[in-house]
């Protein structure tokens, strides 16, 4: 049905109207056929509150409705509008648009007020993302945290920015001589240091309590706050203004020097870079890259020390011709290694390849059922000597484990007992393996028997 023109005098709907259909149609049509470039048609929404108008008046409501699975009607979304100031001259208005959210009415998701534009006004746990054509979250604020992310959803911090490689934050000067800079604050809102680039100079500031900490000007130029009175050591102190060493420059050498002004660390111009205590040398580069401790070249001879060469070889020279690299605790070895690669330990475990293509000659495991039998598990405490405070242990003893798999007893190398003996507990495994085979194929068989038995 369409009315075109209807008289006022004909029709009057001062108790409302419904308009219902049946079907999927548009219940209303407003059409225009007006040919000019003024707006066209119009829909007017007037609250005539004649002199009554005051402030916080609701001006127009559209709700939209529909009924829940419990034949409810329910307003799932509303936009509201208010007068906010009737006052002639400085007239305010306000629009907010309200969902359901979790079974709650009239939660406000966007509201436009005198004085701002608020999303999520009710302080929901809400997401708010805005996606542009690259990138989902090209501005992304997380709901439960308040965090701010730019370019994805994921912010760690109040403000979180990351690119899809590289990421980087763009400060530009407004104007030819400008500067850029980050500017930070206590508590309180003053002013506690900042960074700044002068983009006139080409100057880099790190400012501290409104001192300039470290300058960095083009041309290679760097600085610190200030030389000591020794025009070539810079101090460095603790927070209580005491000295805890320096920072040594000259035209030869540079390095660090410790509160008492002994080295500890010297770099010599094209020769080396020595590790000191009390001006004693611990170790060293080298002019060719080399790394070494306890000595001071890379000859290969009866020098003790360790020296690490540039293309990454080691090489180790040590007093004992058994033992290599040790990890020891209370005088006592806990980890060895001797001097033909073969790996002690009180207590280890090592992955090893297994990788068939690896291996040849595989055969079936001799050992099994019988020999774990012929075991005797235990339970030990280590003697008062060997400084072990675990009490209770399980495990077993080397020389009865000798006489049943001779193979997996080793020598260990002992700071008291000359031929402690060393038992490879990995190596049982396949043993143990074994063994559970067999003993299940005779479950088996059992379980057979008893069933013949039974007659089943």
């Amino acid at each position: 049905m369409a009315i075109t023109k209807v008289s006022p005098d004909l029709l009057d709907l001062d108790a409302g109207i419904t308009i219902s259909v049946a079907d999927n149609s548009d219940n209303l049509t407003l059409t225009s056929t007006d040919t000019d470039a003024n707006s066209g048609p119009n829909f007017r929404m007037y609250r005539n509150s004649g002199t009554d108008a005051a402030d916080g008046d609701a001006i127009g409501l559209i709700d939209f409705e529909g009924r829940n699975d419990n034949s409810q009607d329910v307003v799932y979304a509303a936009i509201d509008t208010r007068i906010v100031d009737v006052s002639d001259g400085s007239e305010d208005g306000r629009l907010e648009i309200a969902t359901i959210l979790g079974g709650t009415a009239g939660v406000s998701r966007v509201l436009m007020d005198a004085t701002e534009t608020v999303f999520n006004d009710n302080s929901k746990d809400l997401d708010f993302r805005v996606e542009s054509d690259n990138d989902a979250n090209a501005f992304f604020l997380q709901g439960n945290t308040g965090n701010i992310a730019l370019g994805h959803n994921a912010p760690d911090s109040i403000f979180h920015i990351k690119d899809s490689a590289d990421t980087y934050l763009t400060l530009e000067a407004g104007s030819s001589d400008g500067n850029v800079g980050l500017i930070f604050h206590d508590n309180g809102g003053s002013q506690n240091g900042y960074t700044l680039y002068d983009t006139d100079d080409d100057i880099f500031y790190i400012n501290v309590n409104s001192i300039n900490r470290v300058t960095i000007r083009s041309g290679n130029h760097f600085e610190f706050r200030g030389p000591d009175a020794n025009s070539n050591q810079f101090k460095m102190m603790d927070s209580s203004g005491n000295i805890d060493g320096y920072l040594y420059a000259e035209a030869e050498e540079i390095g660090f020097l410790d509160a008492d002004g002994n080295w500890a660390m010297q770099v010599k111009k094209d020769n080396y870079v020595r590790f000191l205590v009390n001006n004693s040398e611990g170790g060293r580069f080298d002019s060719s890259g080399n790394f070494l401790i306890g000595k001071t070249s890379t000859a290969v001879d009866s020098s003790n020390g360790v020296h690490i060469k540039s293309d990454g070889t080691i090489f180790s020279n040590i007093s004992s011709s058994t033992t290599g690299y040790q990890l020891r605790h209370d005088y006592n070895n806990r980890f060895f290694v001797t001097h033909l690669g073969v790996i002690n330990a009180q207590s280890t475990s090592i992955s090893a390849i297994s990788d068939e293509r690896l291996k040849e000659n595989i055969k079936d495991l001799e050992t099994g059922l019988t020999e774990v039998l012929a075991l005797k598990p235990r339970r030990f405490d280590w003697v008062e000597d060997e400084k072990v405070p675990t009490k209770n242990i399980a495990g077993f003893i080397a020389q009865e484990v000798e006489t049943v798999l001779p193979d997996l007893i080793g020598s260990y190398e002992h700071d008291r007992i000359e031929d402690a003996k060393s038992l490879r507990m990995g190596d049982m495994i396949p043993t143990l393996v074994k063994a559970i085979q067999e003993q299940q194929e005779q479950i088996e068989q059992l379980k057979t028997e008893i069933q013949t038995l039974k007659g089943e």
